[in-house]
């Protein structure tokens, strides 16, 4: 029987920070002050929780924002809060070789 390695995903394989699309909030004009604002008006924990959609999530942001903003626009900006840990992503695809991961 192979061993099987698991790997937390947030902090661990991947950073992520909510500044960069709370940021874009604010540029497009939505009412965001503080971090705890933002999670309350995004409805970020029902969304992390996955007690609300995407489509769901998505719509609570444009709803804060003028209109020249698209659905696309906000999916593409929270795609980017994330970035990978190179060096562990490549311990992982090592340990891939030999275990489960």
């Amino acid at each position: 029987m192979t061993p099987t390695i698991v790997f937390d995903i947030g902090g661990v394989l991947i950073d992520f920070s909510h500044d960069p699309i709370r940021q874009f909030l604010l540029d497009h004009g939505a009412a965001v002050r503080s971090t705890e604002e933002f999670f309350e008006k995004t409805q970020l924990l029902d969304f992390e929780c996955g007690r609300i959609s995407c489509d769901r999530f998505v719509t609570s942001i444009k709803n804060l924002l003028d209109g020249a903003v698209t659905e696309g626009q906000i999916i593409h900006q929270w795609n980017h809060i994330f970035e990978p840990f190179d060096e562990m992503l490549e311990l992982a695809l090592q340990l891939k070789m030999e275990y489960q991961v």
